[in-house]
């Protein structure tokens, strides 16, 4: 089952995004080696494990689900000509077994991006908003058009 949800206020939103602005962004290929992955991610440094906490918070409070374990949160941003191909989540990942992954929306303000999953549904949520969806379906990212686009995305393990 996919769902979309209103996982983010604006206050929560706001927050987030001013603190996005001064994380230490890295080669997002260093977590998937894969030619066909070109995105930044923060994996760690200055601010990482603060933001990662209070996004977690927010989750596990908010999501429809029966959380057993949640994932550390990678924040990712896609700049024009960015993209990620066809994949499938790996099991375990991030350090639990993604019966779920999630992709959180925060911004809506770029062109191209949008998150494709398996079954051929295009996903480009309003800021604030969550995409939570099986980690073993077949999905990609679309090239980026026009601005960037920034997320953060982790994995859920369900009891």
């Amino acid at each position: 089952m996919i769902y979309e949800i209103d996982l983010l206020n604006y206050e929560q939103l706001t927050y987030i995004s001013q603190y996005f602005n001064y994380l230490t962004f890295k080669d997002g290929k260093i977590s998937n080696p894969s030619a066909d992955k070109c995105c930044q991610t923060v994996f760690d440094g200055p601010g990482h494990y603060d933001l990662n906490m209070y996004c977690r918070d927010i989750i596990l409070r908010t999501v429809p689900l029966h959380v057993s374990e949640m994932s550390q949160i990678y924040f990712v941003k896609y700049g024009v000509g960015d993209k990620y191909e066809d994949h499938y989540d790996a099991n375990p990942c991030g350090g639990v077994r993604s019966d779920y992954s999630m992709t959180c929306f925060l911004n809506d303000d770029y062109d191209g991006g949008e998150l494709v999953i398996e079954n051929g549904r295009n996903i480009k949520l309003s800021k604030g908003k969550a995409v939570l969806y099986p980690g073993n379906l077949l999905h990609r990212v679309n090239e980026v058009k026009f601005g960037t686009r920034n997320v953060f995305i982790g994995w859920i393990q369900t009891q």
